[in-house]
């Protein structure tokens, strides 16, 4: 029975580890110069598929004046986030898509940034397409309560998204939020990208 079991575990860590997409991280100065991305960079990784070179990028502007008061004349802060991925081959380049959130004329706390493994791809159905998954919290906030947090996933260019909030300590002994609705896109999908996509979660929504 024990030998069952560990044969099974072998089994499933392998097809975890096939599932993953290896990639290869990319400094600012060493990316090509016809990408091109606004803020800072945040981690960029390349791969090569089909004799082409493909590039992920995230970057983000982070808090910065939006040269507006509130209402009791207070200046106020915008911030924003991006994730591109970009086709490389020779001296052209195509953008594949683009993601593109932001908070502006906050007067209070910004709560902005990638979560979970920030740039993250696997080939869960094996048919050589990636999937990307890119998750991130996106808040202007005056208190702890739960803040709003997505996790979008392409293959192609076709995008799945949950969204909702993230689960924060809201007592000694529980949580709060954590919730999220799905894109009818999930359910058309590969089953294996839904299930994935609810581990992703569950493994990543609570707010340390």
């Amino acid at each position: 029975m024990k030998q069952n079991i560990f044969l099974l575990l072998c089994l499933l860590g392998s097809q975890l580890l096939s599932a993953q997409v290896n990639t290869t991280p990319v400094a600012a100065t060493a990316l090509p110069n016809q990408i091109k991305y606004e803020g800072s960079l945040v981690q960029a990784v390349k791969w090569e598929a089909a004799g082409e070179q493909h590039y992920l990028v995230l970057s983000q502007k982070t808090k910065y004046p939006s040269g507006k008061n509130d209402m009791d004349g207070y200046p106020t802060h915008n911030a924003a986030l991006f994730a591109y991925h970009v086709v490389v081959a020779g001296d052209s380049s195509k953008l594949i898509w683009r993601i593109y959130d932001f908070i502006e004329d906050c007067g209070f706390d910004i709560i902005q940034q990638f979560i979970g493994k920030q740039i993250h791809l696997t080939d869960l159905d094996k048919n050589g397409e990636p999937e990307i998954w890119i998750m991130y919290r996106n808040q202007c906030t005056s208190d702890l309560s739960p803040a709003t947090t997505k996790l979008i996933m392409y293959e192609g260019k076709t995008k799945y998204a949950f969204r909702g909030v993230d689960s924060v300590k809201s007592s000694p002994s529980g949580y709060t939020g954590g919730t999220y609705t799905m894109d009818k896109q999930w359910l058309s999908g590969n089953n294996a990208f839904l299930q994935y996509a609810k581990d992703y979660w569950t493994k990543h929504i609570t707010r340390n």
